[in-house]
């Protein structure tokens, strides 16, 4: 009885200093206008690079209701992960540009230390609506790569369930594992 308590202690003290790794992600700056513009900066430089690596993407954005882009740091050891991060959803009917914090809470085997940035593309106005409202959504993802510098590469597929299609580039890191996830985005009231 004893060992089943130690070995959930260990595991809630692992979620915990996986929650404390991936907690201090955000725009840089000192000044509201500071994390806007490096918010909106990392949006264009990403938005640039995902539509060069795949030529598809941009007829996507075009086509959708809206899409979000997002940098995140990610940490899963064996069966539980947290990832969190910033980002900005576009709506595209509107023009408006919203900037939102993410958590995501992954189950499944497998080990991931990176960080990663990439666009989603929220195919209906409800999918933009929850990306920016603090909605919970579910989906699985598969992911393994391996990249430091201009060593390595990575491929992952991503779904929450036909309301949005996920684009992800590991900018460094180490990710070998398939999960399940909940994602929460959510408005950031400060920047916004």
């Amino acid at each position: 009885m004893s060992r089943t308590f130690s070995r959930l202690g260990a595991l809630a003290l692992l979620v915990c200093g996986l929650f404390l790794q991936t907690a201090c992600l955000s725009p840089h700056g000192e000044t509201v206008a500071e994390q806007q513009g490096s918010a909106m900066l990392m949006h264009d430089q990403v938005l640039e690079e995902a539509t060069a690596r795949w030529p598809e993407l941009q007829g996507q954005i075009d086509g959708a209701a809206g899409y979000a882009v997002y940098d995140t740091i990610v940490m899963k050891i064996l069966i539980v992960g947290v990832a969190n991060g910033y980002g900005v959803v576009v709506d595209q009917a509107t023009g408006t540009k919203e900037h939102i914090d993410n958590f995501v809470l992954a189950l499944g085997p497998g080990v991931e230390a990176s960080r990663t940035h990439g666009v989603v593309i929220l195919h209906t106005k409800e999918a933009v609506k929850a990306a920016s409202a603090g909605e919970w959504d579910f989906g699985g993802d598969a992911s393994i790569g391996l990249q430091f510098g201009d060593f390595g590469g990575d491929t992952s597929a991503a779904s929450t369930g036909g309301t949005s299609t996920v684009y992800r580039n590991m900018d460094y890191g180490l990710m070998l594992h398939a999960s399940i996830f909940w994602l929460k985005s959510s408005g950031d009231d400060e920047l916004n």
